[in-house]
Parts: structure tokens; C-alpha cells; sequence
């Protein structure tokens, strides 16, 4: 994965709450599975890396793709499923914090996938060009 610009505490937040909740609304039927990737979007800002993180749980329905993403909305009882209704809330303000958006794959059948972006790092191996001293020709 790509380095990316942030506060170290909140990025960590925010996977915490992504992967947290793929494994908690897993599917009864199945074995649960979370990929994370980088995903190549040619519509993304330059300089920001587009993330996913695809399960194969019980899944958004379409008309609550937003909703989700609101303080103590849930979508389920809490003696369904436990929580407090603030992780993908959270989720959004860390990403939208950082300069980037994030929104649920309708398209994505099985499951939930987020994609969100972060702002990449600049590259730390690149060498800066030398800076000329007096006395050296230029």
C-alpha cells in the first residue's frame, strides 16, 4: 500500500473501524473474507491513492449508502448487532479530514465494499536537485 499523509492515530481509527466492521457484520452463511486494495481510478484527484475494503458480509442496501455514514444512524437493532452507531461516521470526517472522500460501491453485490482516498506521501527516495554554491558553476 502507498504512504499516505496523516495523523498516525486517527489512520489507525479509521482502518480499525473499516475492518472492524467487515468482520462484525459477516455473513452467517459463510466464512468471512475482507480484501484491501489499492484501486486504479483514473477519475481520482491527482496525488491521492484510492483505497477498498471489500467483504463478502450481509452488505448496504443501495438506499442507505449515505445513511450509513451518519452519526448513530444504524441499520440494524442494537440486539442484532452491537456498537454505537459512530464508526463509518468517523470513518468519513478521518478521510474528509485528510482531504479525501469516501462512499460505498453500489455496484458491489456480495457484501460492502468502501472506497475511500487519502492524499499519498510525497516520495521520500527522490533526490532533490543540488543546490548550486557560489564558486560552483551552475
Amino acid at each position: 500500500l502507498p504512504d499516505v499523509v496523516g495523523d498516525p492515530t486517527l489512520l489507525t481509527m479509521l482502518w480499525q473501524n473499516l475492518l472492524g466492521n467487515a468482520v462484525k457484520f459477516r455473513s452467517p452463511d459463510r466464512t468471512a473474507k475482507v480484501e484491501v486494495a489499492v484501486v486504479d481510478e483514473p477519475a481520482a484527484d491527482p496525488g491521492f491513492a484510492t483505497f477498498s475494503v471489500t467483504d463478502n458480509g450481509i452488505g448496504v442496501p443501495a438506499e442507505f449508502a449515505e445513511k450509513v455514514f451518519v452519526i448513530f444512524q444504524r441499520l440494524h437493532g442494537r440486539e442484532a448487532y452491537g456498537g454505537t452507531g459512530i464508526g463509518l461516521a468517523l470513518c468519513k470526517k478521518i478521510v474528509e479530514h485528510a482531504g479525501g472522500q469516501i462512499r460505498i460501491d453500489t455496484a458491489h453485490q456480495e457484501g460492502t465494499r468502501i472506497v475511500f482516498t487519502l492524499p499519498v506521501a510525497p516520495d521520500a527516495d527522490a533526490v532533490p536537485d543540488p543546490v548550486p554554491t557560489e564558486g560552483t558553476p551552475s
